[in-house]
Order: structure tokens, then C-alpha cells, then sequence
């Protein structure tokens, strides 16, 4: 493949996750206040402080054990990214959560297997590990035959059955002949942040009418 027109398009990736991308996690503290009902400043400050323990321990973890770091982080983003897509049909359960994290899992492995060579270049780099092809291949596989099966047991997630598998088969396309960082970009912004913008702003403020995007933009930008 030619790489060259995906310096632009890479470009176009870097600029929307550093920006609707990390906006979409810039708001928690807030929603954590909503949670928990309370606007003492005792609770902002220890949750601010415990933000900022969590991601200096975050960037000291993949310092100092790069391997665990690294399958920490996709692991729980598997969780996260299937919680995000299925929260509207499925409440969180035990059970549930293991769907969620296989969901998202099966999502990591067809942006690795469809991008082997810079995937295992990147973990390469981080862990000193050089996984083969295989891996990212019957990880991808075995992650989407258990998926395909809970989708056709469980009643309540038949019915979108035949909607995943053609999102599905779109996204491997894309996946397939877009770059590694574009096809983490569509996924990470337009599959996942975009609808948890509109999530969290409706949830802080009840609408998305333009002054509750503003009251967004404001309380997230330091964070941001």
C-alpha cells in the first residue's frame, strides 16, 4: 500500500483525538459530583487529587513495568469501549461487564490483526515483546466467536445481531485499508467519544442545546 496520502489523513487522526478524543474523559470530576450529589469543595479537592495520583501512577506503571501496563490499559479500554456501545441495552452486571470487555477486546484485535506490522512494531517498543501474526489472528477470531454466541443466547442483544455484524464488517474494512493511527482515530472518536460527549452533556445539563455545550467546553478545558 502506498503510505504517503495517509500522512494527511494521519494528521486529520492526531488533531480529532487530541481534541474531541481526550475532551470526552476531561469532564469525570464533574460527573462524579452529579453522582455522589454533592458541590462541597472538601469532595472536588480529594477527587482532584486522586485524578492526579491516578495518571502520574498511570505513566509511572507503563515506566517502570511497560508488559503489565500495556495489557492493563487494553484491558480495561476493552471494558470501557464495550460499556460505552452496549450501556443503553444492557445493565451493568458482573456478567455484563465480561461482555462489555469482550467486546471491546475483539475491537483492539481487528485494529492489530488488520495493522500487524506497526501494531508489533508499537508493542515491540513499549513491552520488548514481538508477538506474531498469529496471536492478533486467533485472538481476533476466538474473541468473535464467543462474541457471536452471547449475542445469539442472550434475548436481549439478538435483536442487534445483524446491525453488529454489518458495523462490524465496515469498521474491518476500514481498519484494513486505512493507517493504524486513522483507524484507532475513527474508532476512538466517532464509534466511541462523539456519543459520549452527547451522553455526559445531557446528563450534566439536560439538553444539547448550544449554552449547555459551552457550560461543557468550560468546566472540561483545564482538565482538557
Amino acid at each position: 500500500r502506498d503510505r504517503v496520502p495517509f500522512v494527511y489523513v494521519d494528521i486529520i487522526g492526531s488533531l480529532l483525538i487530541i481534541t474531541l478524543g481526550i475532551l470526552h474523559g476531561a469532564n469525570d470530576l464533574e460527573i462524579i459530583s452529579q453522582n455522589r450529589q454533592t458541590n462541597s469543595t472538601n469532595f472536588f479537592i480529594k477527587s482532584l487529587m486522586m485524578y492526579i495520583v491516578v495518571v502520574l501512577l498511570g505513566g509511572l506503571f507503563f515506566f517502570f513495568l511497560p508488559s503489565i501496563a500495556l495489557f492493563t490499559f487494553i484491558l480495561f479500554s476493552s471494558y470501557h469501549f464495550g460499556e460505552q456501545h452496549w450501556e443503553d441495552r444492557l445493565k451493568i452486571s458482573t456478567s455484563h461487564s465480561l461482555f462489555f470487555t469482550l467486546y471491546g477486546a475483539f475491537i483492539f484485535f481487528l485494529i492489530f490483526t488488520n495493522q500487524y506490522i506497526e501494531v508489533a512494531l508499537v508493542i515491540e517498543k513499549i513491552s520488548g515483546l514481538l508477538l506474531p501474526y498469529e496471536f492478533f489472528l486467533w485472538s481476533m477470531i476466538s474473541t468473535g466467536v464467543l462474541l457471536l454466541f452471547i449475542m445469539m443466547i442472550i434475548p436481549s442483544l439478538r435483536g442487534s445481531l445483524f446491525k453488529e455484524l454489518f458495523l462490524l464488517g465496515l469498521l474491518s474494512l476500514l481498519f484494513h485499508f486505512g493507517s493504524l493511527l486513522f483507524s484507532f482515530a475513527f474508532y476512538f472518536v466517532v464509534w466511541h467519544s462523539i456519543p459520549s460527549l452527547k451522553e455526559q452533556i445531557n446528563y450534566l445539563y439536560g439538553d444539547l442545546k448550544k449554552t449547555s455545550i459551552k457550560k461543557y467546553l468550560k468546566a472540561s478545558l483545564l482538565y482538557w
